[in-house]
């Protein structure tokens, strides 16, 4: 009988452990999350199986189809040459104006590095993905984020929510998004300045922004020391002293220059005489 000492047992018994696989579905050719048990370490599907996780392509509509939310929609289409090339993509984008990121945008099956390219094959430089259009009058994010853009009623009311048409409507301030600049340029919360994202202030809120990131009117929000954008009242008093000093200057050089000019005096027949008498 062969003794084995506390220690030995110990290794065998830790030796003895399997290495345990937690595995989801196994069937089929799709794996589930690896783990090593006791760890919590992870692997992504991807990479522990080499299958490429393929992006979403939006279905490409012309003119003639009537698109539906977050189809790519081009407006123009324009040829590559027979010899294009990697940089075929940056050179079509300075073309006709547009960034380089949205030219990969409007034609999703090409790779950011333009490396496949391909000559004589039209390509979209001109165009936008559809968004949801604000069919029933309801917009904004309460709704999903549909747009009044494109309907007859282009502006979102910030207050309501709905679709308009009027003067208030369309009101910076309170135009939210459709056929005016929006929320991203004014407040419709009262929020405004760089804590927001650069948002002026209009309309109901005030004309003015403050260092603290609010809309307003009156000394709180537009004096100079608090006002960061807007109807600032900017202080001007040192150029109307340095105006002052300027004006100063040029009559104080002018007193000076006129008091050293020499002073001509006209002498009569009677003092000529006199001096020629007083010389001999």
């Amino acid at each position: 009988m062969v003794l084995l000492s506390p220690s030995t047992l110990s290794l065998l018994a830790l030796l003895s452990q399997p290495l345990a696989v937690l595995a989801g579905d196994t069937s089929g050719d799709t794996c589930g999350e690896i783990t090593w048990a006791g760890h919590g370490a992870e692997r992504d599907v991807a990479a522990a199986t080499g299958v490429p996780v393929v992006p979403h392509i939006p279905r490409v509509v012309r003119n003639t189809t009537a698109p539906d939310p977050g189809d790519l929609v081009c407006r123009f289409w324009y040829p590559t040459d027979s010899d294009a090339n990697c940089y075929t993509c940056t050179e079509l984008s300075n073309t006709f104006g547009i960034d380089l990121d949205f030219f990969f945008t409007l034609n999703p099956t090409v790779l950011r590095d333009c490396s496949n390219i391909q000559p004589l094959t039209e390509y979209c430089v001109a165009g936008f993905i559809e968004p949801l259009r604000a069919t029933d009058g309801f917009c904004g994010p309460q709704h999903n984020n549909a747009t009044c853009f494109g309907t007859t009623k282009p502006c979102c009311n910030a207050v309501t929510f709905t679709c308009g048409d009027s003067d208030e409507d369309c009101a910076p301030g309170t135009c939210y998004e459709g056929k005016c600049p929006g929320d991203k340029y004014y407040s419709t919360d009262g929020t405004c300045g760089f804590q927001h994202g650069g948002r002026q202030c209009a309309g109901k809120w005030g004309n003015c922004c403050n260092m603290s990131g609010a809309c307003g009117n009156g000394t709180a929000f537009c004096a100079s020391a608090v006002c960061q954008s807007g109807n600032c009242e900017w202080n001007n008093s040192p150029t109307n002293s340095a105006s002052t000093t300027s004006r100063s200057s040029t009559t104080s050089t002018t007193t000076t220059s006129s008091s050293s000019a020499p002073t001509v005096t006209t002498a009569t027949p009677g003092q000529v005489r006199e001096a020629e008498e007083e010389r001999v």
